[in-house]
């Protein structure tokens, strides 16, 4: 499969093409995957990608899009129900929603479905719930047979990428609410979808879309959130010009900080003329250029670090999605072969390329005298606990974390 699809053409918030490199990388690993065998690793391969910031709107986006096809596929492991944090921003938007909208829906539409946990919410009180997830091809059925018995009848699961999908194939009448969560940063063209929703959703109809906020990234030096998946950083500002030139009026807009500054939008068709929004971008280029030297230079301190723990046994805690990210900028092997995480789907598997592997960890206090890495540090409170019960007397935390 030949996974560069296409490289940058416009900005896919406000169309300019004005755009300067932020940062460069280099070998960028793929995310979200995790194999058994070694002789699986060839089929990820490092991959150089750039992220560039719009000089006009202030939205970040990537050089080049890789084949949706080969990132969402069977491969892709994530779980909304088994992540604290990804819990904790559904339920936020769902109250978004709930709140915001105040109305009973008859058909529900969630883009990115995963593993039903968000969609679930609505299945109490609408006709019908339609869910869509490439990740989900060929495993629909599994899905709905997870789903509580009375809300069956009310399912559809579909493995498919949006744009492929004809809701009147599966309900009498099109959705009159569409809704995504951390799902619009992962496409090339968000305007086109967007555009695509409008014109196959009922007049009345309310769309909200949830995404991760760049300026938390950039606030905190989070450049390890960076991957290929993520080929848009939206800023409110950009993802409202992004939906405003689809076609959307805003009904609202917000953000909940502590969930990696998730910001969601609410809108409905527009019926009457657009006057583009102005507003003053929230974060000047130049802060992003700067943000990104506070990571490397953050990097050779933590080099330092360990450097002066070198004399101890260390171990990474926490197989999170984006540590191959972290891994990618440190440029050398981490002080640690070992990543321990108590999740047992991720238990005696590898990451694709790298040289560490993830294994269930001994029972309490084993760890005694040894060195802790946080290789997930996001609720660094929580996996405190956790590494401290294992017995680690030194934990080290690499990056600002909630």
């Amino acid at each position: 499969m030949e996974i560069l699809k296409s490289n940058i053409e416009e900005c896919s918030a406000c169309g300019s093409s004005n755009f300067k490199l932020a940062v460069k990388m280099e070998k960028l690993p793929h995310v979200g995957v995790y194999v058994e065998n070694k002789a699986d690793e060839k089929n990820f391969p490092f991959v150089d990608n750039n992220l560039n910031v719009c000089m006009d709107c202030g939205h970040g986006q990537l050089t080049y899009a890789l084949d949706p096809n080969f990132l969402y596929n069977t491969n892709f492991q994530h779980c909304t129900s088994c992540s604290m944090s990804a819990k904790q921003a559904n339920d936020w938007l769902y109250e978004f929603i709930t709140t915001n909208t105040k109305k009973q829906f008859d058909v529900v539409a969630e883009i990115g479905i995963n593993d039903s946990y968000f969609l679930k919410k609505f299945a109490t009180t609408a006709k019908k719930v339609i869910g869509v997830d490439p990740i989900l091809k060929n495993n629909e059925k599994k899905l709905i047979d997870g789903v509580p018995e009375d809300l069956k009848k009310k399912f559809v699961v579909v493995g498919d990428f949006i744009e492929n999908v004809d809701f009147l194939d599966y309900a009498d009448q099109k959705p009159d609410l569409y809704m995504s969560n951390f799902v619009f940063e992962h496409i090339k063209e968000p305007k086109s979808v967007i555009e695509n929703i409008l014109n196959n959703c009922k007049d009345n109809a309310i769309i909200v879309i949830g995404v991760p906020g760049s300026e938390f990234l950039y606030e905190n030096s989070r450049f390890d959130q960076l991957s290929h998946q993520h080929y848009q950083q939206f800023t409110k500002h950009s993802l409202r010009l992004c939906v405003e030139r689809a076609g959307g009026e805003v009904i609202k807009i917000d953000t909940n900080f502590p969930n990696w500054g998730q910001i969601a939008i609410a809108f409905k068709k527009r019926t009457k003329g657009f006057k583009e929004h102005k507003t003053n971008i929230e974060l000047p280029p130049q802060v992003i250029f700067e943000s990104y030297n506070n990571f490397t230079n953050h990097i050779e301190i933590l080099k330092r670090r360990f450097k002066v723990l070198e004399k101890k046994e260390m171990f990474g805690f926490g197989a999170a999605q984006n540590f191959p990210v972290f891994a990618s900028f440190y440029k050398e092997k981490l002080p640690f072969d070992l990543i321990l995480d108590d999740n047992p789907q991720r238990q005696n598997q590898i990451y694709p390329n790298l040289p560490y592997n993830i294994s269930k960890p001994m029972k309490d206090g084993s760890y005694f005298g040894k060195v802790g890495i946080m290789t997930g540090p996001d609720y660094a409170r929580v996996l405190m606990g956790r590494m401290s019960k294992l017995g680690f007397d030194h934990i080290v935390v690499p990056f600002n974390s909630y």
